[in-house]
């Protein structure tokens, strides 16, 4: 952002679904897309992002949190998938963990 108090588009995306959260990482962004599922965009060129990887999520993906080449994957009311995204064009299911849902509590971080 060459001026913070004047930001300016420079480029935009639209989701098949709807963009609920999203994590960036060097130039990958993972957009939780609710019933579309985990995107995964390349922002090489940021005025023209492009779709280069995706993964159904049961119900509702609701947030993301990427380290390393493991993505989190919340869901609203099912649990947490857990991604390989090291080739961000296959991503690959490691675990899923069933959660006991729990209203209003949406989200994943990782540390």
């Amino acid at each position: 952002m060459t001026d913070p108090a004047t930001p300016a588009e420079i480029g935009f995306y639209t989701t098949l679904g709807y963009g609920l959260n999203l994590a960036v990482t060097g130039s990958l962004a993972f957009v939780a897309g609710g019933f579309s599922g985990l995107r995964i965009l390349d922002l090489h060129d940021p005025s023209q992002p492009r779709e280069i990887g995706w993964h159904p999520v049961p119900e509702d993906c609701v947030d993301v949190a990427v380290v390393g080449n493991t993505a989190y994957v919340a869901t609203r009311y099912g649990g947490l998938l857990i991604l390989d995204v090291g080739d961000p064009t296959g991503p690959v299911p490691l675990a899923f963990t069933p959660c006991q849902a729990v209203p209003g509590v949406w989200r994943c971080w990782a540390a």
